[in-house]
């Protein structure tokens, strides 16, 4: 199980994908842009251990995103 943070709200699903997915669905449903839509981040099932995090084109990454760099790894199931 993986736990999505977003805007102050947790939210559980079965792997990276379906977070990204979800996130995706919220992003598209906000008509918000990349400037006003944060990321979301995302933690191991024990909702303390960081995982990484959803960017606004709702790709997964390793790391932080204030430390992304180009070629950066990107977060699989």
């Amino acid at each position: 199980m993986i736990i999505m943070t977003h805007r102050g709200k947790r939210t559980e699903h079965p792997t990276i994908a379906a977070a990204s997915a979800d996130f995706s669905e919220k992003r598209d449903a906000s008509g918000e842009g990349a400037s006003t839509f944060p990321n979301a981040e995302l933690y191991a099932a024990d909702g303390t251990t960081y995982l990484g995090y959803v960017s606004y084109n709702g790709r997964t990454w390793q790391g932080r995103a204030k430390d992304w760099k180009p070629g950066a790894p990107e977060l699989k199931d």
